[in-house]
């Protein structure tokens, strides 16, 4: 699949391979292990932080949920913001604990649910959105077609984009479809990776105008 899924990128996106080629092809993550309720407290711990301050955090409440024997949503509260979660994240992992309790078998079912099935089921969820969905089914659940327009960096990488389009060409996002996921990888690996500096610095060095950011 993932030969076909970049063939289909880079006819869909012509205008991108340069960052193909920088980036390389990155591979959908395969789907995990961890339990639906990890997954989720993971998930939105890592919500608008770095993955070094995630990963932190996490590891914190992990901890505390070992000496404890017990859900993250059972801790105390003042305990979740020792460990660096905000108000509205504790309130998130707890609505998500009750919810657990009265819809155990619709969350059990999350890992094998068609995307807008998931969407519509974790947004349900107070503090949950589609981004959370998203980023389930992308790194837990193994779906191959996500691309979270309402992620900051996937919309980040698409101004970039759309700042160095010729005027009558755009970015469309519906072209990825069904390998949405495998630009969103792509799209993050960019960021990530430096590639749109080294591209403004050889754009500029060339005597053009370098991509509007």
């Amino acid at each position: 699949m993932d030969d076909a899924a970049f063939r289909h990128l880079r006819q869909a996106y012509p205008f991108l391979a340069p960052l193909f080629d920088d980036v390389g092809h990155r591979p959908v993550p395969l789907p995990q292990n961890t339990p639906v309720d990890e997954a989720v407290v993971k998930t939105v711990i890592g919500q608008m932080l770095s993955s070094k301050a995630a990963a932190s955090i996490h590891a914190r409440v992990v901890v505390a949920c070992d000496e404890r024997q017990c859900r993250a949503w059972d801790l105390p509260e003042n305990l979740l913001r020792t460990a660096g979660l905000s108000g509205r994240k504790i309130r998130t992992i707890q609505e998500f604990g009750a919810g657990t309790v009265i819809r155990a078998e619709e969350i059990r079912a999350w890992p094998e649910m068609a995307f807008d099935d998931l969407r519509r089921s974790v947004s349900s969820f107070w503090g949950l959105s589609e981004w959370t969905a998203a980023i389930l089914a992308i790194f837990h659940f193994g779906h191959v077609d996500v691309l979270p327009l309402s992620d900051g960096s996937i919309a980040r990488a698409i101004k970039l984009i759309e700042g160095s389009l010729s005027k009558d060409a755009r970015f469309d996002p519906e072209a990825a479809r069904p390998y949405g996921t495998y630009l969103s990888m792509a799209l993050w690996a960019s960021l990530d990776d430096g590639y749109w500096k080294r591209s403004s610095m050889v754009v500029g060095e060339a005597g053009l105008e370098p991509a509007k950011a």
